[in-house]
C-alpha cells in the first residue's frame, strides 16, 4: 500500500509538472534569467579552465533573438527556467544542405529525468523540420550524465556517430 501511493505521488508529481511546463523560445524578458541560468551549466559542465562572462553570454542570447539561424528555447515551470537548447541551423562545410547543429541541452540537476530534455529536443527536431534541415547533430560535450543522456539520444531516434575530445592547454 505504501509503495502504491508512492508511485501515486511520484505520477502526480510528473504530470503536474509536465502540465506546468512551457517550452519557448527566449525573448528579451527571459534573456537576462536564461544568461543567469547558464552559470548552472557551466559550473557542472567540469570546464572550470574557463571563465564565465555573463555580459557576453547575455549578448549572446540577445543576438539569437534576432538571427533566424540561432534558436535558444527556455523549458520553464511558472515563471522558473529549468533548462535550455541552443542550437544553429547551417550548412556543413562540404555542402549546401542545412543541419541544425545542437551546441547544448542542459536541464537543472533537480529537474532531470522529467520531460523538459525529451521536450527540448523534439522542439529542435521541429525547428529543424520547419527551416528545411536534413539533420539534427546532437551530443554530449560535458561528464554530466553521459552514459544517461546517450541512452535518452538514442531512444529518441538518435544514432551515434563520433566522439569529442579535449586537452586543456
Amino acid at each position: 500500500m505504501v509503495l502504491l501511493g508512492k508511485v501515486f505521488q511520484d505520477w502526480l508529481q510528473l504530470y503536474s509538472r509536465l502540465h506546468n511546463m512551457n517550452i519557448k523560445e527566449v525573448d528579451w524578458q527571459d534573456a537576462l534569467d536564461t544568461a543567469w541560468f547558464l552559470e548552472k551549466y557551466h559550473k557542472e559542465v567540469g570546464w572550470d579552465h574557463f571563465t564565465i562572462n555573463y555580459d557576453k553570454t547575455y549578448n549572446q542570447v540577445i543576438s539569437s533573438i534576432t538571427n533566424e539561424d540561432e534558436q535558444v528555447l527556455v523549458a520553464k515551470e511558472g515563471d522558473q527556467i529549468i533548462g535550455v537548447a541552443w542550437s544553429l541551423c547551417m550548412k556543413p562545410f562540404f555542402s549546401d544542405d542545412l543541419m541544425i547543429e545542437n551546441l547544448l541541452v542542459y536541464v537543472d540537476k533537480d529537474k532531470r529525468g522529467g520531460m523538459a530534455g525529451p521536450r527540448l529536443m523534439r522542439h529542435i527536431k521541429k525547428w529543424g523540420k520547419a527551416r528545411g534541415a536534413k539533420a539534427v547533430k546532437i551530443g554530449t560535450i560535458s561528464e554530466i550524465n553521459t552514459a544517461r543522456t546517450k541512452g535518452l539520444f538514442r531512444k529518441m531516434g538518435y544514432r551515434e556517430v563520433g566522439s569529442h575530445f579535449m586537452t586543456e592547454l
